[in-house]
């Protein structure tokens, strides 16, 4: 046997050995060549620390913070609206992010806002307009009848069909402008329909909401409503 077989050989079961080896268990630390930011000095959530006086690693907002962004701890301050031109007053900050009123009902079975705290002028219906129906038509049909009127449901065998926003049940006296935005922005309670909020803003939300009330009104009105509506 020549010297180069018997490297191949050699080379043939270091393979094998090297395959069967399935490894154990030890308490050493890894070898770690490229730590990146694997490792670094950081407080977690709840962590103590003697570094500050109360050993509390999270830090509450110094006194006089502004709250910026959808931090709305700022209660005190009226919200406006820039793309419609409208100012919240300061009574209803907390409805209009959420739909409900504050301090009532809960997690379970919230209190809804009966009326939208955004005044539904002609700029802010042909916005949810638009938004309806990027959003809202592929499932609830162009006339929010529900059904198999919307584009993705008319093969649908297996998803359960949506309601049809023309019946009573949701006509704003049992279904206030509230819980339309609530279930925009976390879903439906039978989890049928998803979260929306990420990406439908707050003011487009009251948009839809006023735009589905305008497909409401328009289904059950007469024809002299009607005209007087297109002048």
């Amino acid at each position: 046997m020549n010297n180069f077989k018997k490297l191949y050989i050699a080379l043939s079961l270091l393979a094998l050995m090297t395959a069967c080896s399935r490894g154990r268990r030890t308490s050493k630390t890894p070898i770690h060549p490229n730590p990146n930011m694997d490792k670094q000095e950081k407080f977690k959530a709840q962590d103590k620390t003697p570094f500050y006086a109360d050993g509390r690693t999270m830090r509450l907002p110094v006194e006089h913070a502004v709250a910026r962004g959808d931090l709305r701890e700022d209660s005190h301050q009226a919200v406006h609206s820039v793309r419609f031109n409208q100012t919240i007053a300061q009574k209803d900050i907390y409805s209009y992010y959420t739909g409900t009123i504050e301090g009532q009902g809960s997690v379970e079975k919230p209190a809804y806002v009966d009326y939208s705290p955004v005044t539904f002028s002609k700029d802010v219906l042909l916005r949810g307009k638009q938004r309806y129906n990027i959003y809202c038509t592929p499932c609830h049909g162009a006339t929010a009848e529900g059904g198999t009127h919307g584009m993705v449901m008319k093969n649908n065998r297996f998803s359960p069909l949506p309601p049809n926003f023309q019946k009573a049940p949701f006509m704003r006296d049992k279904f206030p402008d509230g819980k339309v935005f609530y279930t925009i922005t976390n879903g439906s309670l039978n989890k049928n329909m998803p979260s929306y909020a990420s990406q439908i803003t707050v003011e487009d939300r009251w948009a839809i909401v006023g735009y589905l009330r305008v497909l409401q009104r328009s289904a059950k009105a007469s024809r002299k409503e009607y005209s007087e509506s297109n002048k």
